[in-house]
């Protein structure tokens, strides 16, 4: 017997808006799913966090975008459960906090395995791939980088940022 426990929580974002997530528990394993943040995710999943601490970004990148002057909004699709969203969202969360350039918005979504995107925020998101970085210029979607990067997620975000202006 499988028993499937769905807690709803609130989130504090950092603009201070209420985001909304379930934790879904199948044993050991916890899913979750909803608009999320990076410490959530590191207090759920420790070993996210690790990747984090042991990463070591690209220099060229981070000062690339250190010193971005347009507003960017970045919306990270990733699975709580998938190992290529393991691998991917931690160092580009790290990339983008050295940089600590405040143009450059994040907001998290966890899915669920079938990729059924479950936002307060964003609600009609289809995502195919997980991790999916989406990236807005204003209101435009400007570009896309699903599940593997060229090189690492942060230098082809600056790549793509440098090709929109």
């Amino acid at each position: 017997m499988i028993l499937v426990l769905a807690i709803r929580l609130s989130a504090q974002e950092p603009s201070s808006d209420k985001a909304s997530y379930e934790i879904l528990q199948s044993g050991d394993d916890k899913i979750i799913t909803g608009d999320i943040t990076a410490g959530l995710l590191w207090s759920l999943f420790p070993d996210w966090q690790e990747e984090y601490r042991n990463y070591e970004p690209d220099t060229d990148a981070v000062e690339t975008m250190k010193s971005i002057p347009d507003s960017f909004q970045i919306i990270c699709v990733l699975g709580s459960w998938c190992s290529d969203s393991r691998a991917g969202v931690p160092p580009f969360l790290k990339a983008l906090d050295l940089a600590g350039n405040n143009m450059l918005q994040l907001h998290l979504i966890a899915v669920n395995r079938d990729k059924k995107v479950n936002s307060v925020y964003y609600p009609d998101l289809v995502v195919e791939a997980v991790p999916t970085f989406i990236i807005y210029h204003g209101k435009k979607e400007i570009g896309r980088l699903v599940e593997f990067p060229q090189e690492t997620f942060e230098s082809d975000f600056v790549d793509l940022i440098q090709n929109n202006r």
